[in-house]
């Protein structure tokens, strides 16, 4: 469903439920440790959102004060 596109305008939530999950962060874990990627990401086509995900930010990159 994630990976075929058929989850048009479905976020991740709506679609844990549609497949039979009732909890969402209980799919995630599930979906990420099957497939090696989060949901989020498959969703957007394998890269990661930069929607407030310090993992994509290098390590030694600090913010300006």
């Amino acid at each position: 469903m994630i990976s075929s596109g058929q989850s048009g305008d479905m976020n991740v939530s709506e679609i844990a439920y549609e497949v039979g999950f009732n909890d969402p962060k209980y799919f995630t874990r599930c979906f990420t440790r099957e497939f090696s990627v989060a949901p989020s990401i498959m969703m957007n086509g394998g890269k990661p959102s930069d929607e407030g995900d310090a993992s994509i930010m290098p390590e030694d990159t600090e913010e300006p004060a």
